[in-house]
Parts: C-alpha cells; sequence; structure tokens
C-alpha cells in the first residue's frame, strides 16, 4: 500500500500487534536487508526469500517479492516465524475446545486478508482465487525452511557517509546518516 509518504511495508507485524502496516522510515536501520538471506527461491511463480526482520529483536521471515521486478521497486510481504502457525492447514485436526476452534478459524481467516492484500504486489489479481492459492502454497512450501533458519548474523554497522535531501516543490529537506547496510 502506498501514500502521498511513500512506500509502505505491509504484512508487517510489530510484536504487540498481528500484521499491522509500518511506515518503516521510522526506524533507525533498515527492517529488512536481502544482503543477509538463507534461501532465495521461485515457488508458484513468486519470489521467497528467507531472511530476518530487524525492527525490534531480529526475527526470522519469509519475504515475497515480484517476481519480475529489481527489488528497489518491489514491495516486500513479509510472513514471520511467530505468525507462521496461521498459515498451516489444519484440514479435519480435532481441537479439544470451542477457544482452539475459534483461534484457528481466526488465523485462517487473517491469512485470507493477507492474500488479498499482498496479491497486487505480487503481480497477481486479488479477484482471482487461484492467484490466492499460489501465495498460500508458496508460504506453506517454505515454512520447513523458516523453521530450520539459523540466527541472524550480527555485525556492527559502519558509517560511511551522509545525505541531504530537498523537496524542489515543498522546499523540505530530509538528512540522515549512510551505513555500509543496504
Amino acid at each position: 500500500m502506498s501514500s502521498a509518504k511513500g512506500p509502505l511495508l505491509i504484512g508487517l507485524s510489530s510484536p504487540g500487534s498481528d500484521n499491522e502496516v509500518v511506515d518503516v522510515r521510522t526506524y533507525t536501520r533498515p527492517v529488512l536487508d536481502l544482503n543477509y538471506r538463507t534461501f532465495d527461491h521461485m515457488v508458484e511463480g513468486i519470489r521467497v526469500v528467507g531472511t530476518w526482520v530487524f525492527d525490534k529483536d531480529p526475527e526470522p521471515c519469509l519475504v515475497l517479492l515480484h517476481p519480475r521486478r529489481s527489488v528497489p521497486k518491489c514491495v516486500p510481504c513479509i510472513v514471520r516465524l511467530s505468525n507462521i502457525w496461521k498459515w498451516e492447514d489444519y484440514g479435519d485436526a480435532k481441537f479439544n475446545t470451542e477457544a482452539e476452534r475459534s483461534v484457528a478459524a481466526d488465523g485462517a481467516r487473517e491469512v485470507a486478508r493477507l492474500c488479498l492484500d499482498f496479491a497486487p504486489y505480487l503481480g497477481m489479481n486479488p479477484k482471482n482465487p487461484k492467484a490466492l492459492f499460489r501465495i498460500l502454497t508458496a508460504v506453506r512450501k517454505r515454512t520447513y525452511d523458516l523453521v530450520k533458519m539459523p540466527p541472524p548474523p550480527l555485525r556492527p554497522l559502519t558509517e560511511t557517509g551522509s545525505y541531504q535531501i530537498t523537496n524542489v516543490n515543498t522546499g523540505k529537506t530530509m538528512e540522515g546518516e549512510l551505513t555500509d547496510e543496504l
């Protein structure tokens, strides 16, 4: 989803809430660094990358990307390890309580909404049920890889410079530091 301010990441959930839209410009370091990844596969015509979300505590995640766009032009669709249980198929599972059944149903509804949100960013029509099942299948096929991911790499950031951007229409400026992390 985009606004007048610029692109936002979708599907990124903060620790207190499931799947809220986050403006990545509020973070002091990149939320995603695709230079650090454990796998990069094409599944169901979707590029699926295993990496880490670096918002508060690093957490393994799957990043779904448009297969024909370069990374800077993609809006990454993120599925965190902490939310992967919602993407699993419970099929004919027997639930012990109504509460367990309700939690599984809520997770399934949330996944359906996420597939609808992710589809346009992956070059698919959200009204096409086959496209939504392709997204679901792509995540499910890489669940095992996500669960087996190692801890994130740790390295210090090195400042390499600074920048100042001026909007010629409004005159507003934005300043910041450049680091060796892209």
